[in-house]
């Protein structure tokens, strides 16, 4: 005599249970491959298969969600090492880095820019800075003040390369639409621009931002810091 096995009443698979590993599992890849703009709470719901609300269990709302892959971003950058020749140079290719993980995350780096990030990774980073600094011989007073200037390079630079690739059209198309726009200027109103359209076009975007970056550090040991 055989008996029937028993049957599952569900429909399908047991789901994985929900942590908060598993929502910023997903929120990565959201990030990653949409954007931190379509990274919402029901998106992350659905992908999850459960309601929104119990999502609030593990993390607080969105922003602690995008702080925290803001903070797991920046983690993956080596902070300032002494194997260059010059603090100048160790604190230069950090923030050359910086920019070029974050860039990678569209939406990320913009989604920071106005507040204050507070995670591990951040101080973990302005440590790194303001040690590399104060080693070079860089008062505290002026390497604080640089240290905030340089994160706040960072994650502008990072956010403005972000934006860029997912512009519609391709970086060259931008750039000589621009050409185009600077050649259509009245030479009296803008005799410089007029005159050096090929300088102010052919950096490339990298270029720019190890110029730029560079222009800031190379300043802080000469700028006064403000009267307290």
């Amino acid at each position: 005599m055989t008996h029937d096995q028993p049957r599952s009443r569900r429909g399908r698979p047991a789901k994985p249970p929900l942590s908060r590993e598993a929502i910023l599992h997903e929120a990565r890849d959201i990030a990653r491959t949409e954007g931190v703009d379509a990274l919402t709470m029901r998106a992350l719901a659905q992908r999850l298969d459960t309601g929104a609300a119990a999502l609030y269990v593990y993390l607080r709302n969105r922003d602690e969600i995008i702080t925290t892959l803001f903070d797991e971003a920046l983690a993956e950058v080596p902070t300032p090492k002494e194997q260059h020749s010059s603090w100048q140079d160790e604190v230069l290719e950090f923030a050359v880095a910086a920019v070029d993980q974050l860039a990678r995350w569209p939406g990320l780096a913009a989604s920071q820019l106005g507040r204050i990030p507070r995670g591990p990774a951040v101080f973990d980073a302005v440590e790194a800075v303001l040690s590399c600094l104060t080693r070079g011989g860089v008062d505290i007073r002026r390497a604080a003040l640089a240290a905030d200037g340089l994160m706040l390079m960072i994650v502008a630079h990072a956010a403005e390369l972000a934006a860029v690739t997912r512009m519609p059209g391709t970086l060259e198309d931008q750039i000589d639409a621009t050409r185009t726009a600077m050649q259509r200027l009245d030479e009296d109103r803008h005799p410089t621009i007029r005159a050096n359209i090929d300088a102010l076009l052919t950096p490339s975007p990298e270029q720019r931002v190890r110029w730029s970056l560079r222009a800031f550090i190379n300043g802080i040991d000469e700028t006064p810091v403000p009267a307290s």
